[in-house]
């Protein structure tokens, strides 16, 4: 099993809210509290349904056990793996040299092998336990500008789809989504399922 943690989210947004004021013609800035938090939750969506970020995002995956071949790194768009790693029986990281390991990042899904797998970790008492390990990625576009326009466009449709039914959509009831939709996610999803043998 494995488990990623956000370390360090992107700074902007990869559609401002002028832009999807201007898509819905509304002429005064009162609902921009509202059209921010629905453009968030379409790029939340976005990213649940592609496992991919939006934006370059740094994170950090934790595996439970090393696994018998290449780490598959669970998320989609990941331009650089910054740091492989295991942890002491204190629970502390402590990264591999960079030597000791390969990043695979061209073809999706990205991997990491390594040269030899870490000896098992001693605890306090001389107990031998599995060695759990870490890497930490960056995956999404570097900037806003960088966001292939489908991709931005579906964003906006999504939110101006939320906008348009928010009433049920702040009652959290709204289900359905804008045609289209699942047609723009399929070009960048990445096909994963399960514990990726971690």
């Amino acid at each position: 099993m494995y488990g990623i943690e956000t370390i360090t989210p992107p700074t902007a947004a990869p559609v401002p809210v002028a832009a999807l004021r201007a898509r819905l013609r509304l002429n005064g800035t009162a609902e921009d509290g509202d059209l921010e938090e629905f453009l968030a939750a379409a790029v939340e969506q976005f990213e649940d349904d592609a496992r991919r970020p939006v934006l370059a995002t740094t994170y950090r995956q934790d595996l439970s056990c090393w696994p018998c071949g290449p780490i598959v790194i669970a998320r989609g768009g990941v331009t650089a793996v910054n740091a492989v790693g295991w942890y002491d029986a204190d629970g502390e990281p402590n990264d591999l040299d960079p030597a000791e390991w390969r990043a695979e990042v061209r073809t999706p899904p990205a991997r990491v092998t390594l040269a030899a797998n870490p000896a098992p970790v001693v605890t306090a008492a001389g107990i031998d336990v599995a060695t759990v390990g870490y890497v930490t990625f960056t995956a999404g576009w570097a900037t806003p500008a960088a966001v292939p326009r489908r991709v931005r466009t579906a964003i906006m449709l999504l939110a101006g789809h939320f906008y348009e039914h928010r009433e049920a959509f702040l009652e959290g009831t709204l289900s359905e989504l804008p045609s289209g939709w699942a047609a723009v996610v399929s070009q960048y999803k990445l096909g994963l399922t399960g514990d990726l043998g971690q």
